[in-house]
Protein backbone atom coordinates (compact mmCIF):
# COMPACT_ATOMS: atom_id res chain seq x y z
CA UNK A 1 0.00 0.00 0.00
CA UNK A 2 1.39 3.39 -0.99
CA UNK A 3 2.45 5.99 1.56
CA UNK A 4 -0.21 8.46 0.41
CA UNK A 5 -3.05 5.93 0.76
CA UNK A 6 -1.83 4.93 4.22
CA UNK A 7 -1.79 8.59 5.25
CA UNK A 8 -5.37 9.13 4.14
CA UNK A 9 -6.65 5.94 5.75
CA UNK A 10 -4.85 6.43 9.06
CA UNK A 11 -5.76 10.12 9.26
CA UNK A 12 -9.45 9.36 8.77
CA UNK A 13 -9.40 6.40 11.18
CA UNK A 14 -7.96 8.69 13.84
CA UNK A 15 -10.69 11.28 13.22
CA UNK A 16 -8.54 14.03 11.74
CA UNK A 17 -9.45 16.35 8.91
CA UNK A 18 -6.59 17.60 6.75
CA UNK A 19 -6.81 20.89 8.65
CA UNK A 20 -6.70 19.41 12.16
CA UNK A 21 -4.00 16.91 11.19
CA UNK A 22 -1.87 19.70 9.74
CA UNK A 23 -2.21 21.69 12.98
CA UNK A 24 -1.22 18.62 15.03
CA UNK A 25 1.91 18.04 12.92
CA UNK A 26 2.79 21.74 12.59
CA UNK A 27 2.45 22.14 8.83
CA UNK A 28 -0.02 23.74 6.41
CA UNK A 29 -3.12 21.96 5.13
CA UNK A 30 -1.64 22.22 1.64
CA UNK A 31 1.36 20.15 2.78
CA UNK A 32 -0.92 17.39 4.02
CA UNK A 33 -2.84 17.56 0.73
CA UNK A 34 0.41 17.16 -1.26
CA UNK A 35 1.50 14.19 0.87
CA UNK A 36 -1.85 12.48 0.39
CA UNK A 37 -1.91 13.24 -3.35
CA UNK A 38 1.56 11.71 -3.75
CA UNK A 39 3.02 15.01 -4.94
CA UNK A 40 5.51 15.33 -2.06
CA UNK A 41 6.91 13.51 0.97
CA UNK A 42 7.31 14.91 4.48
CA UNK A 43 10.68 15.68 6.00
CA UNK A 44 12.16 13.18 8.48
CA UNK A 45 11.22 15.20 11.57
CA UNK A 46 7.64 15.47 10.26
CA UNK A 47 7.59 11.70 9.66
CA UNK A 48 8.43 11.16 13.34
CA UNK A 49 5.49 13.38 14.39
CA UNK A 50 3.18 11.66 11.89
CA UNK A 51 4.13 8.25 13.31
CA UNK A 52 3.40 9.39 16.87
CA UNK A 53 0.10 11.08 16.01
CA UNK A 54 -1.21 8.20 13.86
CA UNK A 55 0.18 5.45 16.09
CA UNK A 56 2.31 3.72 13.44
CA UNK A 57 6.02 2.94 13.10
CA UNK A 58 7.84 5.01 10.49
CA UNK A 59 9.13 1.79 8.89
CA UNK A 60 5.56 0.57 8.40
CA UNK A 61 4.44 3.96 7.12
CA UNK A 62 7.15 4.05 4.44
CA UNK A 63 7.14 0.34 3.52
CA UNK A 64 4.78 -0.19 0.56
CA UNK A 65 4.48 -3.89 1.45
CA UNK A 66 2.91 -3.05 4.82
CA UNK A 67 -0.87 -2.87 4.43
CA UNK A 68 -3.03 -0.89 6.82
CA UNK A 69 -6.35 -2.56 7.52
CA UNK A 70 -9.40 -0.37 7.11
CA UNK A 71 -11.47 -0.13 10.25
CA UNK A 72 -15.20 -0.74 9.87
CA UNK A 73 -16.93 2.49 9.03
CA UNK A 74 -18.73 4.09 11.93
CA UNK A 75 -22.23 5.35 11.23
CA UNK A 76 -22.09 9.00 10.28
CA UNK A 77 -24.13 11.50 12.19
CA UNK A 78 -26.81 13.26 10.23
CA UNK A 79 -26.63 17.00 10.05
CA UNK A 80 -29.79 18.57 11.40
CA UNK A 81 -30.65 22.23 11.47
CA UNK A 82 -31.19 23.47 14.98
CA UNK A 83 -34.65 24.75 15.66
CA UNK A 84 -34.89 28.35 16.74
CA UNK A 85 -37.54 27.52 19.31
CA UNK A 86 -37.91 24.34 21.30
CA UNK A 87 -41.48 23.24 21.86
CA UNK A 88 -42.32 20.54 24.37
CA UNK A 89 -45.08 18.23 23.26
CA UNK A 90 -46.84 16.13 25.88
CA UNK A 91 -46.76 12.43 25.20
CA UNK A 92 -49.64 10.14 26.13
CA UNK A 93 -48.63 7.51 28.66
CA UNK A 94 -50.78 4.86 27.02
CA UNK A 95 -51.78 4.61 23.38
CA UNK A 96 -55.18 6.07 22.63
CA UNK A 97 -57.66 3.71 21.01
CA UNK A 98 -59.03 4.82 17.66
CA UNK A 99 -62.63 4.41 18.84
CA UNK A 100 -62.08 6.99 21.59
CA UNK A 101 -61.14 9.73 19.16
CA UNK A 102 -64.00 11.93 17.96
CA UNK A 103 -64.36 12.25 14.19
CA UNK A 104 -63.24 15.50 12.64
CA UNK A 105 -66.10 17.91 11.84
CA UNK A 106 -67.16 17.88 8.21
CA UNK A 107 -67.69 21.23 6.54
CA UNK A 108 -71.11 21.67 5.01
CA UNK A 109 -71.09 21.81 1.27
CA UNK A 110 -72.83 24.67 -0.50
CA UNK A 111 -75.91 23.58 -2.42
CA UNK A 112 -75.24 23.06 -6.10
CA UNK A 113 -77.41 25.21 -8.34
CA UNK A 114 -78.53 23.82 -11.62
CA UNK A 115 -77.91 26.14 -14.54
CA UNK A 116 -80.23 25.78 -17.45
CA UNK A 117 -78.41 25.35 -20.69
CA UNK A 118 -79.71 26.42 -24.01
CA UNK A 119 -80.36 23.51 -26.31
CA UNK A 120 -77.34 22.79 -28.44
CA UNK A 121 -77.76 23.77 -32.04
CA UNK A 122 -76.31 21.31 -34.41
CA UNK A 123 -73.97 23.14 -36.74
CA UNK A 124 -72.88 21.93 -40.11
CA UNK A 125 -69.34 21.64 -41.35
CA UNK A 126 -69.17 25.09 -43.01
CA UNK A 127 -70.93 26.90 -40.17
CA UNK A 128 -68.39 25.50 -37.72
CA UNK A 129 -65.51 26.75 -39.89
CA UNK A 130 -66.89 30.09 -41.02
CA UNK A 131 -69.06 30.82 -37.99
CA UNK A 132 -72.49 30.59 -39.48
CA UNK A 133 -75.29 32.76 -38.22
Amino acid sequence: MEFSKKMILLRKQNGYTQETFAEEIGVSRQSVYKWEAGQAYPEVEKLIKIGRVLGIKIDDLLNDEYVVEAAPAAPRAKRVKKAEEVVEVPVAEEPVAVAEVAPAPVAEEAPVQQVEQAPAVKKGFFSRIFGGR
